[in-house]
């Protein structure tokens, strides 16, 4: 599941999280989604969005 946050270097971007423990593929490079790291609940990834 993805969710839009503003992010004070980005702008804003579209968020989704990919568990370490599950067996979700990363999302599709193609689609704008790049890797922003890692958090408590797996890795997160993001691409450009917009507030409308």
């Amino acid at each position: 599941m993805s969710w839009i946050e503003y992010d004070d270097v980005l702008g804003w971007v579209e968020k989704i999280e990919v568990a370490d423990d599950s067996d979700n593929e990363a999302p599709d490079a193609s689609d704008g989604w790049k890797y922003a790291g890692d958090n408590s609940y797996g890795s997160v990834y993001t691409r450009p969005a917009s507030k409308d």
